[in-house]
């Protein structure tokens, strides 16, 4: 008996420990955002951001970020609400309603990060979805300067291909129409009693 105890607080030692020395994957500040892998940060720099707060009922924190060459939503849900879906799936989806005829060139993924590059009439930009327990980061590289610090097989995209159309709509904003996210039915179940 003895022995699991010292096991037991052994265990909760360590996990104390190990949670002293926690840092947030995602990281923001003015002019940057820090993704915190195991062994690295990668840093996407911003120039002249224009942060807009974005609110649902499900959503605990979000926004979305336009920039000169990036455009980002961040969305963290409440913890009694969940994806009806992959919220990279429903990102894509969300681009092919607001921009007609768009082509998916070629996907890759590293790590934490899933990147999409995606074409219009020859102009290309790249989606890159990441994401932490509670958060997602959904972000569009307009030029590929964040990608290529992420993907050895990414290219910066020259300006006579880059994309030029801007989007200004946000998943958040959808979520009333197109049902993205919801509250999880065990706590409607708690609420109807």
């Amino acid at each position: 008996m003895n022995k699991v105890k010292l096991s037991l607080a052994t265990l909760g030692l360590v996990l104390f420990l190990s949670g002293c020395n926690y840092t947030p994957y995602m990281q923001f500040s003015h002019n940057a955002i820090y993704l915190n892998d195991k062994d690295t940060t990668n840093i996407l720099k911003l120039q002249n951001p224009r942060k807009v707060y974005r609110f649902d009922s499900c959503v605990f924190n979000g926004f979305t970020i336009d920039d000169k060459n990036t455009h980002i939503e961040y969305i963290k849900l409440h913890s009694w609400c969940q994806w009806n879906g992959l919220s990279s799936s429903f990102y894509q989806n969300f681009l092919n309603l607001n921009i007609k005829k768009l082509q998916l060139i070629k996907s890759f993924t590293k790590d934490k990060y899933n990147i999409f590059l995606y074409a219009k009439d020859g102009k290309e930009f790249y989606f890159v979805h990441t994401y932490d327990v509670s958060s997602d980061l959904l972000i569009i590289d307009y030029d590929g300067s964040f990608v290529v610090s992420i993907c050895d097989e990414c290219y910066l995209l020259d300006k006579s291909i880059q994309f030029d159309e801007r989007i200004d709509k946000s998943l958040i904003d959808r979520n009333f129409f197109e049902g993205y996210f919801s509250r999880e039915s065990n706590d409607d179940e708690y609420y109807k009693k």
